[in-house]
This record gives C-alpha cells, sequence and structure tokens, in this order.
C-alpha cells in the first residue's frame, strides 16, 4: 500500500495526465476539496465526481497553458502539504498567472478525504483585470 505522499504524488501525477481512473481510485467517494476564498468560482466541492469534473473540465477552462507545479512535498502522518506555484494566462487579457500556493491534503485508508488550498488570490484577480492604460478611452 502507499503512502500518504505517494498517494498526493500519483493524484497529482493522474491531474497532469488527465487520468480520470487514477483520480477516482485515490479519492475518497466523499472528499471534501476546498479553495480559498477569493478564487474564481465556487470554493467547496463535495464528492469525487465533482472534484475531478472541476479539475479536468472547468479550471482549465479559466486559464490558457495553465500548469499546476509542485516543488516541494512534505508529510507529517496524515497530513501532506504540498508547496509549488500556479502559472498560466488568462484568456481575456492576456495577462500571465504566477501565484504560489500551499495544498493540504488529508489522507485515510489509502485516499484523499480532504483538500485545502492556500493561494494569493490577488494574483488572479490581477490577471483577470484590464491593465489600467487599457480602460481609457482613446
Amino acid at each position: 500500500m502507499m503512502n500518504p505522499r505517494e498517494i498526493v504524488e500519483a493524484f497529482d501525477q493522474a491531474v497532469r495526465a488527465r487520468d480520470e481512473a487514477s483520480m477516482q481510485y485515490l479519492l475518497d467517494p466523499d472528499v471534501v476539496w476546498a479553495h480559498s476564498t477569493g478564487m474564481p468560482g465556487p470554493h467547496l466541492w463535495r464528492g469525487s465526481r465533482d472534484v475531478i469534473d472541476y479539475l479536468l473540465y472547468q479550471l482549465p477552462q479559466q486559464f490558457e497553458d495553465s500548469a499546476t507545479v509542485v516543488e516541494e512535498y512534505i508529510c507529517d502522518g496524515q497530513t501532506v502539504v504540498a508547496l509549488g506555484y500556479y502559472s498560466g494566462v488568462h484568456p481575456v487579457t492576456r495577462r500571465k498567472l504566477h501565484a504560489l500556493f500551499s495544498h493540504v491534503f488529508r489522507v485515510e485508508e489509502g485516499r484523499i478525504m480532504a483538500f485545502q488550498q492556500y493561494t494569493d488570490t490577488l494574483q488572479f484577480v490581477r490577471a483577470a483585470q484590464p491593465k489600467a492604460d487599457e480602460d481609457l478611452e482613446p
């Protein structure tokens, strides 16, 4: 059986590969997935199907060329923290995104039970807003 860190790493790989079957296997059916307040769209998902739909079909529409890059995993028992950054380009403003994150996963009985995101949501807001000079009338 995989340890909690290996489970989270495997889940991150499954998301990057868009491997729904592996994602379903690694998520508890009743997983609770929470994003930081201030992020675009909803902030809470319940259940593996809703989480998978969000990660594979809704989230990619928010930023083009988006990437979630994990630079370090820290494990303490059943809790795994992933540290890294988001990058992408807003599809309307064409502004680039770069935002650091901490992802906190709780793993129980070989599955991800909970996820909490911490990130600088202002970077997402700034990427979605036109530059000041674009707001001026000619």
